[in-house]
Formats: structure tokens, C-alpha cells, sequence
């Protein structure tokens, strides 16, 4: 998703409505599994999303043009 999303705002690339729509259930499931996960903290669930979009950004940067 992160992916996806840096392509889109940083790149100005276009995905078919398709893409988009293939992601709700990988959203709704990580969703799901954090909902009912016994342990769960805010700080952690941020602290492991956070890292992604960092991730997405250097590779973006780092690529030859």
C-alpha cells in the first residue's frame, strides 16, 4: 500500500481502479488482526507503520532516472 500511495502523491503515476480495490482486503485483514490481537498498543502499531512510508521515500529518491 505504501507503495502504491508514494507512486501516486510523489510520482504522479496512475493505478487502474483495480489496484486500489485489491487493497481494501489487505487494509481490512491488517485491520482485523490488530483489532483482535490481545496485546495491541498504539505506539507499536504506529512505530511499524511509520518505517514504511520512510522505506517507500528512499527507494523513490535512490532511484536512477
Amino acid at each position: 500500500m505504501s507503495k502504491v500511495a508514494a507512486s501516486r502523491f510523489l510520482l504522479g503515476e496512475r493505478f487502474p481502479v483495480s489496484v486500489y480495490l485489491s487493497l481494501v482486503p489487505i487494509i481490512g485483514g491488517c485491520a482485523l488482526a490488530a483489532a483482535t490481537e490481545l496485546n495491541f498498543s498504539m505506539t507499536g502499531f504506529f512505530g511499524c507503520n511509520d518505517i514504511k512510508p520512510c522505506i517507500c521515500v528512499g527507494k523513490f529518491s535512490l532511484r536512477e532516472k
